[in-house]
């Protein structure tokens, strides 16, 4: 009896042993294709030429980059979490040395999500007083000389910065048929339309 016990626990060990090989196989599987899947993931970001961003206190180059890292993350379809290492990776020189600094100071870093950085990239490279003029620009805006895609194109990107005046549907199809036109304005006024979505 002792002896079939004795056997009896030699494959109980054996067959220990092998499961817990398995499970040690199995996660590093899950960490190499974690690895080749971030190596991928940065690999198809990078080919597709995502711009640097030095840290310039030029608001415009921070609006471009920001503009162009959303562009590329459209097409590559990237999680929230992502997005932030991928275009943090972007940073040089001022930039780098800042979120550097910030990450220090951060709780949670691996939790941050793509409008959490945005709000801390916002708060560093956007001012309230630069916010408040780009508010004012919009508006201001009216078409004038430009054409209406033109238009279109500043409308939306200062939109932005003034979020109480376009909250609505409703809101930002009149403000941006306010700045069109008025030969725009003869022609859509009695459409009587309701929405940015059907302005455009």
């Amino acid at each position: 009896m002792a002896r079939n016990q004795w056997q009896a626990m030699q494959e109980n060990v054996v067959g220990l042993t092998q499961a817990l090989q398995n499970v040690v196989q199995a996660e590093n599987q899950v960490v190499a294709a974690t690895r080749n899947g971030a190596g991928d993931l940065h690999r198809i970001f990078r080919s597709l030429n995502p711009p640097r961003f030095s840290g310039s206190p030029n608001l415009n180059e921070a609006e471009n980059w920001q503009e162009e890292i959303e562009r590329i993350f459209k097409v590559m379809q990237c999680t929230n979490r992502e997005k932030v290492v991928l275009s943090t990776f972007q940073f040089t020189k001022d930039a780098r040395a800042w979120w550097k600094a910030t990450l220090a100071h951060l709780p949670n870093v691996g939790e941050l999500e793509w409008a959490g950085f945005l709000k801390i990239f916002w708060g560093k490279y956007f001012s309230k007083r630069v916010k408040e003029k780009k508010a004012a620009q919009f508006v201001a805006l009216k078409q004038k000389g430009m054409s209406v895609v033109e238009y279109e194109a500043q409308f939306m990107r200062l939109a932005v910065y003034a979020q109480h005046l376009v909250g609505t549907e409703r809101l930002k199809a009149n403000r941006y048929m306010d700045g069109l036109r008025p030969m725009f304005i003869d022609k859509l006024k009695p459409h009587n339309i309701q929405t940015y979505t059907e302005m455009v």
